[in-house]
C-alpha cells in the first residue's frame, strides 16, 4: 500500500479482526518503503510520522490479543528502505 491508504483506511480501522489478524498473528514482520529517496521535507515527515503510528498500532493490537489469548507478545516489524535510483544507498540511509 502506500502511505496515504495506511493512514486513510488501515491504521483507523486497526481495531477489527482482520486487521489486529494481519498485525499479530500473520506477524507483520517487514514493511519496505519504496522510492525512500523522495520521503524528504514536508511529505517525509508525514510519512515518517504515520509509520510512527503503525508502530503504536502494532504495539497496541500485540498487547490486547496477548492479554485476550495469553500469547506472547509480537516483535516489532524491520523497515526496509528501497530505491532503484538512488546512487548511493549507504550514506543515505
Amino acid at each position: 500500500t502506500n502511505p496515504d491508504a495506511l493512514h486513510a483506511s488501515i491504521l483507523p480501522n486497526w481495531k477489527t479482526s482482520t486487521y489486529k489478524k494481519m498485525f499479530v498473528h500473520k506477524r507483520l514482520c517487514y514493511v519496505v518503503v519504496d522510492e525512500a529517496h523522495l520521503y524528504e521535507g514536508v511529505f517525509g515527515a508525514h510519512v515518517a510520522m504515520i509509520l510512527a503510528r503503525l508502530v503504536r498500532v502494532v504495539a497496541a493490537a500485540s498487547a490486547i490479543i496477548s492479554k485476550e489469548a495469553n500469547a506472547e507478545i509480537a516483535r516489532m516489524p524491520t523497515f526496509l528502505g528501497a530505491s532503484a535510483t538512488l546512487p548511493w544507498p549507504r550514506e543515505h540511509f
